[in-house]
């Protein structure tokens, strides 16, 4: 097992493994962890590529059927919203505010911590392209009524109007 930011990398990919799938894990991004992330993925012969990182996140996201968040903590994931706006489903943790974002059978799934949970949902969608492409369509609905500026600007006005009319009838 090893362990980087909260990624159990080698648990749920040989898990995969075991049961038959050939998924190919990417990985992007640099820093004080690179070296050591590519010698484990090396020693633990784990089917993975490490891409440097890249700051057009919608190009990568071309090239992904399903975005794999396994943290331990997150705040509000931007790059999940991101990969909801490209049609690309999200398999996450259900930790911090990935409730927010990811919306079960719409724009992917919450599962546990545990990396046979992680691998329960990366088995059924890559077994079951049906439901995948149908993830990735209802991906995109979904950002678009959810994460779109203009509904988030009107939200947010509705929620000011109601406070203000609430005030206002305090104040009679």
């Amino acid at each position: 097992m090893y362990e980087a930011r909260g990624l159990i990398i080698s648990d749920y990919q040989k898990e995969l493994e075991t049961r038959g799938s050939d998924c190919i894990f990417k990985m992007y991004g640099e820093g004080e962890l690179l070296a050591e992330t590519e010698s484990k993925i090396l020693q633990l012969n784990l089917n993975m590529e490490v891409q440097p990182f890249q700051s057009d996140i919608f190009e990568i996201l071309k090239d992904v059927d399903i975005l794999v968040m396994t943290s331990d903590n997150e705040g509000t994931p931007l790059t999940v919203m991101q990969a909801s706006c490209a049609g690309v489903p999200c398999i996450g943790t259900d930790v911090g505010s990935m409730r927010d974002i990811v919306t079960d059978g719409v724009n992917g799934f919450l599962v546990d911590t545990d990396y046979v949970s992680i691998a329960n949902e990366i088995e059924k969608l890559v077994s079951n392209l049906n439901e995948l492409s149908s993830l990735q369509n209802s991906s995109i609905f979904h950002a678009k009524r959810h994460f779109d500026i203009k509904n988030f600007i009107e939200a947010h006005e509705n929620i000011y109007l109601t406070l203000v009319n609430r005030g206002k009838s305090l104040s009679r």
